[in-house]
């Protein structure tokens, strides 16, 4: 019993450099992660709509096209996202009620990617 006692500590020992000697990530001391979000970026609307409800309809249609809703990093930046979501309502209040319900769906369905996504500006006691 006693040898199996003073075994542990050498046992243990050698578990910890084996984890140790391995590589867990593929990314040296220097590498630096790039953040992924920076600015909203706006669908650029077609030039020859030139009337506003046009404008309009085609925003708030394509309003998210250039936001990958499976990236989480959207969660870490609300002064990103927020501001983009209340812009983006604003923006409903221009269109019809169809094309308003409409782009909703469509804003849900693509939120749908990645379930933590839908839960962005969650925020718990909030």
């Amino acid at each position: 019993m006693k040898t199996n006692i003073h075994i542990l500590p050498a046992i243990c020992i050698l578990c910890l450099c084996a984890c140790k000697s391995g590589n867990a990530s593929s990314l040296n001391k220097n590498d630096v992660i790039q953040d992924t979000i920076k600015t909203f970026t706006l669908p650029a609307i077609p030039p020859m709509m030139t009337a506003p409800e046009q404008r309009a309809d085609f925003l708030v249609k394509h309003y998210w096209d250039n936001v990958n809703f499976a990236d989480t990093n959207y969660i870490h930046h609300p002064e990103v996202t927020e501001q983009a979501w209340a812009d983006y309502c604003d923006i409903l209040n221009h269109v019809p009620l169809e094309t308003a319900q409409e782009a909703m769906r469509k804003t849900i369905e693509q939120t749908n990617v990645d379930k933590k996504s839908i839960h962005l500006h969650h925020r718990p006691g909030g």
